[in-house]
């Protein structure tokens, strides 16, 4: 495949696959330039679905122009391979850079997140919704620039014909309740996968993990995603608000749309240095939140906690296990690089087929070395304390040695007595004195 031509690009070594195409480098031969050629798989180019599916990603892509998602150059086919070229960015995934280098500081997710949301914004603002907002789907190059890219599944909101009715397309562990039940999906679906992405970035997993697909889809459905305050180090408590929110369960109580979000973490990230690490008393526990003061809602919006979502019906649950294959291949979640989770322990939902090796080793109880300054508390206490008590003794001892006087000693006591007769002393019988 090295050596072969479509077009006018010359195509040359792999970069990549995904469920919708296999990416090539590739030579422009007209421009002299580097581009990557993304090709229709010769299996799937007898799918009419699936060219058609091929072919709106390409227009959906060249509609939009935007520092922060793949420019696209030109569509073709030759030889009944579909194929369009596009930007070729130097760098890296979002997902390969977790797996190499593990979990990013809250900053630093938060400065991805932002570009990743100027893209997406001008996504929703053309009438498309992305349907597959995941790390593998999200470059980062050598100047920092985060892309957004992979259109494969993407569908403008007045599309009927390319979705069959109860079909389930996107990655499991990042699809929305609504994409679960086989709904439409909207901006706000989009923002759920966002706030998937934004939980893996600062632990180095995504919240919900399993060996079946089946079972991390019903998660998505009835579980409530870990507080990344109780898994993950250094999370301030506004911040894991934003993920939970992202995460609500209802459409309608997520953030509306991506500008509205990208807001709220501007302002999270100005006011960084003011943001308690650890959240109020009596949060951790999985209580109801306080206000967060400085996280103020556009008016238009919900507030920041939401309702728990109903529970669905098993007559309104979809019935998973029919559910057709889904096209979106995913990425390899194993970090070979250690989580930031508290006290490095392993997450608490690691895949279960993720080898044990690569699971962090659970925290050992290690002895504390108490500081100078409370040893030296210890010793004057001590001190007062020995200085009080020998005090007590001491005054004790005097009481009781002052009450017992004792005679002068002799066989025959000798009386004193004041007699008018000053000289004389009075001994025993006999005796003079």
């Amino acid at each position: 495949m090295e050596s072969k031509k479509l077009g006018p690009y010359q195509l040359g070594e792999e970069l990549g696959r995904g469920g919708m195409g296999v990416v090539y480098k590739a030579m422009d031969t007209t421009l002299q330039r580097y581009v990557a050629v993304k090709v229709l798989p010769a299996e799937l180019a007898s799918e009419p679905l699936i060219v058609a599916r091929f072919v709106r990603e390409a227009r959906s892509l060249a509609k939009l122009h935007h520092p922060n998602l793949m420019n696209i150059y030109t569509v073709g086919e030759e030889d009944g391979q579909h194929y369009f070229a596009m930007e070729l960015v130097e760098g890296e995934t979002l997902a390969a850079v977790l797996r190499e280098k593990g979990a990013f500081s809250v900053q630093k997710t938060v400065d991805i997140m932002i570009q990743v949301l100027a893209g997406l914004e001008r996504v929703h603002g053309a009438g498309l919704v992305h349907r597959d907002i995941k790390p593998s789907n999200i470059m980062l190059d050598t100047a920092g620039r985060a892309i957004l890219m992979d259109f494969g599944l993407a569908k403008a909101r007045t599309d009927q014909v390319l979705t069959a009715p109860g079909s389930i397309m996107g990655t499991p562990e990042y699809m929305p309740p609504e994409q679960v039940h086989g709904e439409e999906a909207d901006a706000r679906s989009d923002l759920y996968s966002i706030g998937v992405v934004l939980f893996q970035m600062v632990t180095g997993w995504p919240p919900f993990t399993d060996k079946s697909d089946i079972n991390i889809l019903k998660k998505h459905m009835d579980e409530k995603p870990p507080r990344l305050t109780e898994v993950a180090v250094d999370v301030p408590f506004t911040f894991d608000a934003i993920v939970q929110r992202l995460m609500s369960k209802r459409p309608e109580d997520r953030f509306q749309s991506a500008s509205d979000l990208a807001q709220e973490l501007v302002r999270f990230r100005d006011s960084t240095g003011r943001t308690a690490t650890m959240p109020p008393a009596g949060v951790r526990g999985g209580g109801k939140p306080p206000a967060i003061s400085g996280l103020a809602a556009p008016p238009s919006l919900k507030p920041a906690v939401s309702k728990p979502a109903a529970a669905a019906t098993p007559s309104d649950r979809p019935d998973l296990s029919q559910a057709p294959t889904i096209l979106s291949q995913r990425e390899d979640l194993i970090s070979t690089a250690p989580a930031r989770v508290k006290g490095d322990a392993p997450h608490p939902h690691p895949p279960a087929h993720a080898p044990q090796s690569q699971h962090a080793p659970p925290a050992t109880p290690q002895a504390t070395t108490p500081s100078y300054k409370s040893v030296a508390a210890y010793f004057v206490g001590g001190m007062v304390m020995c200085l009080i008590l020998l005090a007590l003794l001491f005054l004790v001892f005097r009481h009781f040695r002052g009450g017992r006087r004792k005679s002068p000693p002799g066989p025959f006591p000798v009386i004193l007595l004041s007699s008018p007769d000053a000289g004389q002393c009075l001994g025993p019988p006999g005796r003079e004195g």
